[in-house]
């Protein structure tokens, strides 16, 4: 069966609503299976992510004094601060949870997630 010009001129004009209906629930399964493949935030869908949260005021000048001003890890005098979750469970804000961190020393603990001894990261 050959498809005619006025046939494609009138599914674009005036479709029938049976095959907009299922066509939309097709793009719609073939997007949703795209982005179940690809994973959150590498397909099409948003990442979803909680909201950070973050150590007070209070906790971080504790850490800082505490380590006198010096990366957990390192040991070297901090001109950058970050301060790290130690167990990685954002919620926990407590001062016993958190280590003060040079930028270089947080990307790698973030990063690798390996107990390193030698350099004093606590995972």
């Amino acid at each position: 069966m050959e498809i005619t010009e006025q046939q494609i001129l009138n599914f674009i004009f005036n479709p029938d609503p049976e095959i907009l209906f299922y066509l939309t629930i097709g793009i719609g399964v073939a997007v949703l299976t795209v982005a179940i493949i690809e994973g959150p935030g590498n397909g099409p869908l948003p990442k979803l992510s909680k909201k950070r949260k973050n150590f007070s005021d209070t906790v971080k000048l504790r850490v800082l004094k505490a380590q006198n001003h010096k990366c957990k890890a390192c040991k070297k005098l901090l001109t950058t601060t970050e301060f790290d979750h130690i167990d990685g469970n954002r919620e926990n804000n407590c001062g016993s949870n958190c280590q003060a961190l040079c930028p270089n020393c947080h990307a790698e603990k973030t990063r690798t997630k390996l107990v390193n001894h030698k350099t004093g990261f606590q995972n």
